[in-house]
């Protein structure tokens, strides 16, 4: 018997270990979802690498959680300019956080992204619905960095479609939000005065230029304040005015520390020169260039680098180079498109070897849910059987000796107050011991009985009437008023005190609420008032309404402080 036993007891302590290592793995896939949340900011591509690896959320997440991570893994690839076309799912993200509305930061970011894809695939008026949802959840946060990204968003999605006004005004309102993120606002800045320098307002444009110059000087970022220079070099070339265009350029240049970017500049200096008909300023930084390529690791830059080589020599007469840098070029070319392939491959790869994991851990987790729930079912049956005969065995004696203890108790309680009441007499002790006194005895036998079964009642129901006379000094169908009269007599002018401030207590109500102060249990003050237990917690909870949460709490602190205010005056 003993050994079944044991048997039974391993099973189920088996069973709680399993389901607790459950439990703690779906912890850790939850605190490397929120370590991914914390390195969206400033380091996007481990982000991206870390949630690329939390295999099978759908089954180790709560279905909020799983929103969490579609929001989350959408949001890292676009951080690292990654499409969003194939994630249809952020729109379901989107859907789950508008419909449940609990958390506007995710709902923002959820429509956010939405819009994203939609933009992504061309469909500009749906964007604009979902960023205009994201802008009214946004504001609901007070998170200016967010605020700022959905306003940044609509002013790309204006822009690409030509309304460079509509996209000035949300890249200003970016701008504002952006107040305490200088390096985000500069590039708000700088993209302002594009859009003025598209529209032809130059006067505009260096203004905003010169707004970003000023910010950047302030915090003393010179690679914020090169990088603003390159834009606005960009902006001039654009827009046709060569001279100004080099003018930044060469200051970008003389404000860059990156000897990797040199190849950049040169081939932007060789282009202007070409533009202004400058020869041999041109065949100078080509020179250069091609000194300098080896150290650029921009595949862009290598490539237009090639192109650039390839028309200069061919313009010299040099063909034979002109062809060498066209290789070079097709070369280029070609890497990039076999890296391409080798991403495209292993996102395959990835999404068939989640799809098999997926598979086999189904396969394995309802091969696991069977046998616990066979092995639960077989315990269950155990369990009842010895349950029944454990409780036949124990309701018995367990009977008997609680009479025998009730009996004690009544005994050892009326001798106790018996000497109490002579000791009492004899000493001459306070009144507010004797209150108290009084209290706790009247607590005691008011307990006593609720917790005596009914039959030993009865049976000595002579007993307790003459109990109830020594106690009480009255009739027992009063305990009620004689049992708070003791508590307002240890507590004065707590009664006067809940009736006056509290006067929309019904009568009800202030006796459950002064019982439950005194510290008596719901089954006793339904006793007592001769009420249900139900009714009991009717009234409770009406006080808790009425009063505040944890009424006696409340109460006493209010009673105490109204008590320190009446000594002071």
């Amino acid at each position: 018997m003993e050994k079944r036993m044991f048997s039974y007891f391993a099973g189920v302590v088996l069973i709680i270990a399993v389901m607790t290592g459950c439990n703690t793995r779906q912890s850790e896939f939850s605190k490397l979802l929120e370590k991914t949340e914390l390195l969206m900011e400033k380091r996007p591509d481990s982000a991206l690498i870390l949630i690329d690896y939390l295999f099978y959320p759908e089954e180790r997440l709560s279905r909020e959680q799983y929103m969490h991570y579609i929001v989350a893994r959408a949001r890292a690839r676009h951080k690292n300019h990654r499409g969003l076309t194939s994630d249809s799912l952020i729109f379901e993200a989107a859907h789950y956080f508008s419909r449940n509305n609990k958390n506007p930061r995710q709902s923002a970011l959820a429509h956010l992204y939405s819009g994203c894809t939609c933009f992504e695939w061309k469909y500009y008026e749906r964007a604009m619905h979902y960023f205009k949802k994201a802008e009214e959840y946004a504001l609901k946060t007070d998170v200016a960095a967010l605020n700022g990204l959905v306003q940044y968003n609509m002013g790309l999605l204006h822009a690409s479609q030509g309304l460079y006004v509509e996209a000035s005004d949300y890249y200003k309102a970016a701008a504002w939000f952006y107040d305490d993120l200088p390096e985000k606002q500069v590039h708000c800045y700088s993209v302002i005065g594009k859009m003025y320098m598209l529209r032809q307002l130059r006067d505009s444009a260096s203004l905003y230029f010169q707004k970003g110059m000023e910010v950047a000087g302030v915090m003393g970022n010179q690679y914020l304040e090169c990088l603003l220079v390159q834009d606005m070099s960009e902006a001039y070339s654009e827009n046709k005015q060569y001279d100004q265009a080099e003018a930044f350029l060469r200051k970008s240049f003389l404000l860059n520390s990156d000897s990797m970017k040199l190849a950049f500049y040169y081939l932007n200096f060789a282009k202007l020169y070409g533009l202004l008909q400058e020869n041999d300023s041109v065949q100078k930084y080509t020179r250069k260039l091609k000194e300098n390529l080896t150290f650029s690791n921009d595949n862009r830059v290598i490539a237009n680098a090639y192109s650039h080589l390839a028309d200069f020599s061919k313009s010299s007469g040099n063909f034979e180079e002109a062809i060498f840098y066209r290789e070079k070029l097709d070369e280029t070319f070609m890497r990039d498109k076999e890296e391409a392939e080798k991403q495209l491959a292993y996102e395959i790869q990835k999404k068939n070897d989640y799809t098999r994991f997926q598979n086999m851990f189904n396969t394995r987790f309802i091969r696991f849910q069977q046998r616990i729930l066979m092995l639960m079912t077989a315990l269950l049956f155990v369990t009842i059987a010895f349950l029944f005969l454990l409780g036949g065995m124990l309701r018995e004696k367990n009977a008997k000796l609680k009479m025998m203890r009730n009996m004690d108790i009544l005994r050892k309680t009326t001798k106790d107050l018996l000497e109490s009441d002579t000791g009492n007499r004899q000493k001459g002790i306070t009144m507010q011991e004797m209150v108290q006194w009084r209290f706790t005895v009247m607590k005691e036998t008011i307990q006593l009985k609720y917790h005596m079964p009914e039959k030993t009642r009865d049976e000595n129901q002579p007993i307790l009437d003459r109990f109830d006379k020594i106690v009480f000094d009255r009739h027992n169908e009063a305990p009620l008023n004689e049992f708070l009269s003791v508590v307002d007599s240890l507590n004065p002018g707590l009664q006067y005190f809940v009736r006056e401030r509290y006067s929309h207590l019904s009568e009800k109500e202030f006796s459950v609420c002064f019982l439950s102060f005194a510290g008596l249990s719901i089954g006793e003050i339904g006793f007592l008032l001769n009420q249900s237990e139900n009714s009991v917690y009717k009234a409770r909870s009406a006080i808790n309404r009425k009063i505040g949460h944890n009424f006696c709490s409340v109460l006493r602190e209010e009673f105490e402080q109204n008590s320190d205010k009446s000594s002071v005056r």
